[in-house]
């Protein structure tokens, strides 16, 4: 994130009604514009939607198409990129950055849905979509906990991730893998004993370009929000499109 995109970013949270939207996504994710309008029950739904296209333009609200309803969601990596300019410099490490950001990504428990996404988070990386997907599919031990995703990329193929003694992290099927654009697989983790029980959900990685930059949004389907796991792969999906960001842009590999 560059000076220019930190002054975005806060001149967006400057505003007391944009803020009290983010608050109101904080407290339940994928809300729709009529949801939010409870948010601001002083202004008419035209400033709610001029909220909303500064915060979305800021990359701090992502939304999504569920039928003829868009849904809204708290997109905080931003916020994490712009934290990171000071952070770094105390040496924070990520454990204890994602202790205090997890209460902001967990989502409060009702009825699933497929059409909609529990969680949505993006991030815009200043590489080609070529070469976000090359780190996304060939270099997760940069960005990823120190994994290697083993996989063919074939559709219906198994893969896994594993760690450097062997231990799986993460395991499931390739659903769809188009090269630059799109990686969509179920996904299993069994990094803990909490979440290896829990039933698999569906992660979709989707790359836009944008510019001479790429849009790189990480969504999770029929995932149970009421589970370890939903409460796990929220905040660290966070951190993984902030990790491979760095990564790209820096050269840098993710903080121990």
């Amino acid at each position: 994130m560059t000076s220019s995109d930190d002054d975005t970013v806060l001149l967006a949270l400057s505003h007391p009604g944009r803020r009290a939207l983010l608050d109101a996504l904080h407290e339940r994710d994928g809300q729709s514009v009529t949801d939010l309008g409870q948010a601001l029950p002083e202004l008419g739904r035209h400033a709610v939607l001029k909220h909303l296209g500064v915060l979305e333009d800021t990359g701090l609200v992502t939304s999504h198409k569920a039928g003829r309803t868009r849904l809204c969601y708290l997109n905080a990596a931003p916020l994490v990129a712009l934290a990171q300019r000071w952070l770094d410099d105390y040496a924070l490490g990520w454990g204890q950055a994602l202790n205090r950001l997890k209460s902001t990504s967990e989502r409060r428990p009702e009825a699933m849905t497929t059409a909609a996404p529990l969680h949505r988070q993006a991030i815009v990386i200043d590489a080609t979509p070529e070469r976000v997907w090359t780190a996304l599919t060939q270099e997760c031990s940069s960005w990823f906990f120190a994994t290697t995703l083993n996989s063919s990329l074939e559709p219906g193929s198994d893969y896994t991730y594993t760690y450097p003694d062997g231990r799986r992290a993460a395991e499931g099927t390739i659903i769809a893998a188009d090269p630059g654009q799109r990686l969509e697989m179920t996904f299993s983790p069994t990094w803990d004993d909490a979440v290896t029980p829990e039933a698999p959900f569906r992660l979709v990685w989707s790359l836009a370009a944008q510019g001479g930059a790429t849009l790189l949004t990480v969504e999770h389907y029929e995932l149970d929000p009421s589970t370890e796991t939903a409460r796990q792969v929220g905040p660290g999906s966070l951190f993984l499109i902030s990790n491979i960001k760095t990564w790209i842009e820096t050269g840098k590999p993710m903080h121990d």
